[in-house]
């Protein structure tokens, strides 16, 4: 499990190579705004899929790794809605998908599709 794009640095390239990697939404928002920030404005794409409450935990992960590494991969924010805040009775709980592009709310939507049907 290699990440992508990890590849060896070449050393002899002059000043600014660094291995830090910049967030994808960073350069969409401003320079040194982050990207969900105050001030950054509303994100541009926001979308509420519904997923069996059952299956919450499981997107979730240990710890909060599955939803921080589809955060990370999709570039897109991934909001839960709180067990407390579920209507009564119902048994799907809303997830809403915020990016600022239509392509990472898509790349995110069918991550957490993938995994409902694996469960």
């Amino acid at each position: 499990g290699e990440p992508r794009g990890a590849g060896p640095a070449p050393s002899s390239s002059g000043g600014s190579a660094s291995t830090y990697a910049p967030k994808p939404v960073a350069h969409l928002i401003g320079a040194g705004a982050s990207p969900y920030g105050p001030g950054s404005g509303p994100p541009a794409f926001e979308e509420k899929i519904g997923v069996p409450n059952g299956v919450v935990g499981y997107l979730i992960g240990r710890g909060g790794e599955s939803i921080a590494r589809m955060q990370r991969q999709s570039g897109c924010r991934v909001q839960i809605q709180k067990e407390h805040e579920m209507a009564p009775g119902t048994t799907q709980r809303v997830i809403t998908l915020q990016a600022s592009t239509a392509e990472a709310v898509a790349n995110c939507r069918g991550i957490i599709e993938g995994m409902v049907e694996e469960r």
